[in-house]
């Protein structure tokens, strides 16, 4: 049988071989810092502050005090609560910022925030307040999980998808009701990250594709395809 020189290409690094920024142990710690100082000034109504960072339908848009979709990012109902988004937005920050810097974390995480609490409280009753940090965290899973399956090339498209969708449901599925939790402002929060994603990878893919680097694997055939060798 006729031998045949045959070539396969194989994906061995990308964008996320190497870490960009390696400033993200600081940057996350900072900001989680803040989280933290910002719930305690208003636990304590240290100097006051308390009463003006929360927010609510009728402060932001009938009072015009907008400046509590920034603050109430920040502020927690109570150590639970602020724990449970340190820990989520500790990784997905960290990453984010690592590859994207501050297209993704913190300044583009917080304007993502401030829009999902906007969208929330339009359908809010107008003297029930929201705080937290959720709607960061939710921004940027969904932001990494589908700029993941963007970039990650060197697996197939389906088990990208598949692993998206695994990690989506373990991570952000629905668990216990409960009344203290703003859903819309997870499911904002999820919906404006997927579209920041599609938007960034459009507009620089191929900025992201240019650091792929692949290996050729030359070898002789007997008259098998390259799969049948896999």
């Amino acid at each position: 049988m006729e031998s045949e020189i045959l070539v396969e290409r194989h994906l061995v690094k990308n964008f996320f071989s190497t870490l960009k920024f390696p400033q993200g142990k600081l940057v996350v710690f900072g900001f989680l810092c803040l989280m933290l100082i910002t719930s305690i000034v208003s636990w304590q109504n240290l100097f006051g502050l308390s009463p003006y960072l929360s927010a609510n339908q009728e402060l932001v848009f009938q009072g015009h005090q907008y400046w509590r979709l920034f603050t109430s990012l920040f502020v927690h109902g109570d150590i639970a609560h602020l724990l449970s988004n340190s820990l989520f937005l500790a990784i997905f920050s960290f990453y984010s910022y690592s590859y994207f810097g501050l297209m993704s974390f913190p300044v583009i995480a917080i304007i993502g925030g401030v829009f999902a609490s906007i969208l929330t409280l339009w359908g809010m009753p107008a003297n029930v307040y929201l705080v937290g940090a959720s709607g960061i965290v939710y921004f940027l899973g969904a932001f990494w999980l589908l700029i993941y399956i963007f970039i990650e090339r060197n697996k197939s498209l389906r088990y990208r998808i598949l692993r998206g969708i695994g990690v989506s449901l373990v991570l952000f599925g629905p668990g216990a009701f409960s009344p203290e939790v703003s859903y819309m402002a997870h499911f904002w929060g999820f919906i404006l990250g997927l579209i920041y994603a599609c938007i960034l990878f459009h507009v620089r893919k191929s900025y992201y594709y240019s650091h792929e680097e692949f290996r050729m694997d030359v070898f002789e055939s007997h008259g098998y395809s390259p799969k049948e060798y896999q």
